[in-house]
């Protein structure tokens, strides 16, 4: 009997590999005919609803674009050859794979979180070889210390990932890039998100793949390694200073990553450092602005001289405060969330008054234009600003002086709460949100207040009537101050500080249970309609504020002012001018960190005057004098600086003269703002050193 042998059956592929190789074979082909289209996902200014955002951030098409969908492509293609022949990822094959995977997946995570913050971004530059490099070091030393080199490749792709993919939905919705120190008010903004509207373009999807491919590939070519531990221990711990070494190059000043001057980093200039420099090394850089820097030529003895020697200098020739019969019992502040008056800046038409009894309070009492250093966001900083008389100015841009540099162990709690309690008043906060937004729950006592109000000590923020998109409306936060000054011994000095949040941006969908406000300019977009209709409703609930303390016994001083403008500004004010204002001269720029003011009695007997241009950093002074209260020499020396230079912010700096200057001239052309600067310093980091007598 012949016995014929017959050929083994061919495996059958397993239906889970057939249906991934599918998916895979589709995404791949999708991929490739979205970049080879007319208008692709190469054809970058197509992919986003926000142009003018990517426009600023800059493209260069066929750059680490390019690299990564090449290298994308190179790791599908091995993905899908592992899925159909199984037997390739067996053996030396599947060795060889995963060592050339170790060495090339930085270069694809470095392209992966560059396209993920903004597409095309940027073309090739020393940086992306160091960035690159310290990620293969630190993914090495993880893979020595864990014998696996998954998962460090997995952890370090997700999150890089996820922080370039949370920088570029602030760009998009705030004109600002991530910085380090963004770390500190994660809370606030989840806080805020649900007012906020977000868009995937199809190439943050594409991104999002990329990022599930990577993270398949490292775990299916993933490396095990055996060795003797303490080899191991000893590998791990060279990789890991060789990773520090490449950071330390980006960090460090005069490194691979070049920081413009200090003073003059305006949100344009951080801008410009990621886009020219990329993401990742220029996150990694800007640590190095954590640390406070002490001012050129710092000497805390000229420091006491100039506090000790300063006095105070009126607003006016004429000291407007005589008017008064005496100081008020009450003082009440009111700073308006992302109010604004954006007609008094760039004017145009609505279809019904936005600010009519603000201008009417303007009249009756001592107004102007309040100068910022932020825009869209940054409460704090106004706060800081009028509290303290500090100045945004003289701290790395975008850092929070709340959160990073007041603290009970430097004793730099000096504000207005705790000179006017010295004087005898009570000091009361009022905010109607989360109490550890900004550190409100630690920085508030360190201040001097008695008492911090937030939104569990609201009753009425249970009572949806007094919400509008979720937020606590003004009006009702207002009937909450006057709760307040009834509820106090008749007679006894209040100092109340109210923080609104009524007009927390964003501004879609729009609030439904208020009248409507339109813009009558083609300009306009559904978002400022919205704003407009909310800073209606904020002027409402101010006139009947003022209504409400004309009929109060006591004499009570009001100082109302708006913290920044509302992210649609910019946008807004482009579309009016055919001009970015952000690009311009220090002056234009100005005009995006512009909110009214007003000083008001409800006694009418303080002089009406328009004081034109001041800083957040003067107000609290200015109300101080206007109440007839005297002021402390860090103070008077502050009326000395606001004499000669009544503007001074983040942003730029203006003279009496109306000469607008960036930051770095205006303190080379000045000995009176190198003193402020000096005296900032003394105050919130020179423990050592501090002028305490002159912070009282």
């Amino acid at each position: 009997m012949i016995h014929t042998q017959e050929s083994p059956a061919r495996p059958r592929l397993p239906l889970w590999r057939a249906v991934a190789a599918a998916l895979l074979a589709a995404l791949m082909l999708a991929q490739a005919a979205a970049v080879v289209s007319d208008r692709g996902l190469l054809a970058f200014p197509a992919l986003s609803p926000d142009e003018g955002a990517l426009a600023r951030q800059g493209f260069a098409p066929l750059s680490t674009a390019a690299a990564l969908l090449a290298l994308m492509g190179l790791a599908q293609l091995c993905l899908l050859a592992g899925l159909l022949w199984p037997r390739l990822w067996r053996g030396g094959a599947k060795a060889a794979l995963g060592r050339a995977w170790l060495i090339l997946s930085p270069l694809l995570l470095y392209c992966l979180v560059e396209n993920t913050y903004a597409p095309g971004q940027p073309r090739w530059h020393p940086n992306a070889w160091a960035v690159a490099g310290a990620c293969l070091l630190g993914q090495l030393a993880l893979f020595l210390l864990l014998g696996r080199s998954a998962p460090g490749q997995i952890v370090s792709g997700v999150c890089w990932w996820a922080l370039a993919f949370i920088g570029g939905l602030k760009f998009s919705q705030r004109g600002a890039p991530l910085l380090p120190w963004d770390l500190y008010a994660a809370t606030t903004a989840a806080d805020v998100l649900g007012g906020y509207r977000f868009v995937l373009r199809p190439w943050d999807w594409l991104m999002l793949c990329g990022l599930g491919v990577f993270c398949l590939v490292s775990a299916v070519c993933g490396v095990r390694l055996r060795a003797r531990p303490r080899a191991r221990a000893a590998g791990s711990l060279a990789c890991a200073l060789g990773a520090a070494a490449l950071c330390a190059a980006l960090i460090a000043p005069g490194g691979l990553v070049r920081i413009p001057n200090l003073h003059d980093m305006a949100w344009v200039g951080y801008t410009d450092v990621y886009r020219q420099q990329g993401f990742t090394a220029s996150l990694l850089a800007l640590t190095r602005l954590w640390a406070e820097g002490k001012p050129d030529g710092y000497d805390p003895q000229a420091v006491r001289v100039a506090l000790d020697g300063a006095v105070e200098v009126p607003f006016m020739e004429v000291p407007f405060m005589e008017a008064l019969a005496g100081p008020p019992v009450n003082i009440v502040v009111v700073m308006n969330e992302s109010l604004a008056d954006l007609q008094a800046i760039v004017p145009f038409d609505t279809d019904a008054p936005v600010a009519a009894r603000l201008r009417a309070l303007a009249a009756e009492g001592i107004s102007g234009r309040l100068h910022v250093s932020t825009l869209g966001g940054g409460t704090d900083s106004a706060e800081f600003e009028f509290l303290t008389g500090g100045n945004a100015a003289f701290l790395p841009l975008g850092t929070s002086a709340y959160q990073q540099y007041l603290h009970p162990g430097r004793g730099n709690g000096y504000s207005m709460a705790s000179h006017l309690k010295a004087l005898g008043y009570a000091a009361l906060a009022m905010h109607p949100g989360n109490p550890a937004n900004w550190g409100r729950q630690r920085v508030y006592p360190l201040l001097g207040f008695d008492r911090f109000l937030a939104e569990g000590d609201l009753p009425g923020m249970r009572d949806a009537a007094n919400l509008l998109r979720g937020l606590y409306s003004d009006a009702a936060l207002y009937r909450d101050v006057l709760a307040q000054l009834r509820a106090k011994p008749a007679g006894s000095r209040l100092f109340l500080f109210c923080v609104t949040m009524q007009n927390h941006g964003g501004y879609l969908p729009p609030a439904e249970n208020i009248p409507a406000v339109r813009a009558l300019t083609p300009a306009a977009t559904p978002e400022v309609d919205s704003y407009l209709s909310l800073a209606a409703e904020s002027d409402r609930a101010l006139g009947e504020l003022a209504d409400a303390l004309r009929a109060w016994p006591e004499p009570t001083l009001l100082c109302f002012f708006g913290d920044h403008q509302p992210t649609v500004s910019a946008p807004l004010f482009a579309a009016l001018t055919g001009a970015d204002l952000a690009e311009g001269s220090p002056a234009q720029v100005m005009k995006l960190y512009q909110t009214p003011f007003v000083i008001w009695s409800n006694r009418g007997d303080l002089a009406p005057l328009e004081l034109g241009d001041i800083s957040s950093s003067y107000l609290g002074g200015l109300l101080l004098q206007a109440a007839g209260l005297p002021l402390s020499g860090y103070q008077r020396f502050l009326t000395n600086a606001r004499a000669q230079w009544p503007v001074v912010t983040a942003q730029g700096a203006m003279d009496a003269g109306g000469r607008a200057l960036g930051v770095s001239e205006a303190l080379a052309a000045s000995e009176t703002l190198r003193g402020y600067e000096a005296a900032q310093y003394n105050l919130l980091f020179d423990v050592e050193h501090k002028q305490t007598a002159a912070f009282e």
